[in-house]
């Protein structure tokens, strides 16, 4: 069987909604999804199950993003939700992506962080309690960077050491 296209007005083969070029915003890049899944070698069986955990408008969950802090557009066409951990070094690799993503498409992309301290990593409650505080403060994003590019010097003076620089009162 053929995979459906994404669009949601008016479900046609993939191929169909290529060769007769229609308006559906979701095809080219679901074809390019596609093309990637059997360029990767993902066997015939799974790619209509992959492509639809993709695509599938009944597979969107919404987050609830309450006050978490954000920065970009709140209608930037694409939100990246990110839960994060100041101590993880896979999250500051992250950070590095995601900021490529919104110097590259500016003005698309609005970047929300969700605290995600881990209990393995000894500093990440001190550096999420102080990034609450900084938030409170409107300085959130600032102290964000510092606790990532600083992430090997995280002991609680340090974190406060770059909170005082950023002018945070220290009292809050």
């Amino acid at each position: 069987a053929e995979i459906a296209s994404p669009c949601p007005d008016t479900p046609v083969p993939l191929g169909v909604c290529l060769s007769e070029k229609r308006a559906c915003k979701l095809c080219k890049p679901g074809a390019d999804y596609l093309a990637r899944l059997v360029r990767a070698g993902a066997p015939k069986a799974e790619r209509q199950r992959i492509f639809e955990a993709r695509f599938d408008p009944k597979a969107v969950q919404t987050i609830e993003l309450g006050e978490a802090p954000a920065k970009g557009p709140a209608d930037a066409p694409v939100t990246i939700v990110e839960w994060a951990d100041f101590e993880c070094p896979h999250c500051a690799m992250m950070r590095e992506a995601i900021e490529l993503l919104t110097e590259r498409f500016p003005g698309q992309v609005r970047v929300v962080y969700k605290f995600y301290a881990l209990p393995s990593h000894t500093h990440a409650k001190d550096g999420a309690l102080a990034a609450v505080a900084a938030q409170k403060q409107g300085k959130f994003w600032e102290l964000h960077e510092a606790l990532f590019v600083n992430q090997s010097k995280l002991e609680r003076q340090d974190i406060l050491r770059y909170a005082k620089s950023l002018e945070l009162d220290m009292e809050k």
